[in-house]
């Protein structure tokens, strides 16, 4: 069952970058060319969210009943890998869906590619710094290459 919700928590993963690219993109292109905000662009906005929610139900799952890498006892501060899937990894993604969903709210109420553009960056950017990239086990998909 591990491996199941790993692999589809790693697919997911890469559709919920490449939503977040798309919504970042055309954020900046109706922000520099003065466009106005569309219901199009809610729904790109939504599905980049909606996916970071799927990613936080499966990895909610991995963390609390399926990691072998999560550990809430002994010294796990002491340990990098442990120390990563419990604590940091966890942190990062969460702090960026917040302002993911932050976003997405305040430029959808005020019309804002700009406040798109900025906050979905910024979601991107930590999603980035907190992904298991060194990590193999953490993207299956990735074995062999």
């Amino acid at each position: 069952m591990y491996k199941i919700i790993l692999t589809l928590h790693s697919w997911i993963a890469m559709l919920a970058l490449v939503m977040m690219v798309v919504a970042i993109v055309k954020s900046l292109i109706g922000w520099l060319g003065k466009k106005p905000y569309a219901k199009s662009d809610n729904g790109i906005h939504a599905s980049a969210v909606g996916f970071l929610y799927l990613q936080l139900l499966l990895g909610l799952v991995l963390y609390f009943f399926l990691s072998p890498q999560v550990r809430f006892a002994g010294e796990v501060m002491k340990d990098t890998v442990g120390r990563f899937y419990t604590v940091e990894h966890i942190t990062g993604m969460i702090l960026a869906l917040i302002i993911a969903q932050v976003a997405r709210s305040v430029s959808k109420k005020r019309g804002s590619h700009a406040v798109a553009f900025i906050g979905f960056t910024i979601a991107l950017v930590i999603i980035f710094g907190v992904l298991p990239w060194m990590r193999m086990e953490g993207l299956p998909m990735l074995r062999g290459l």
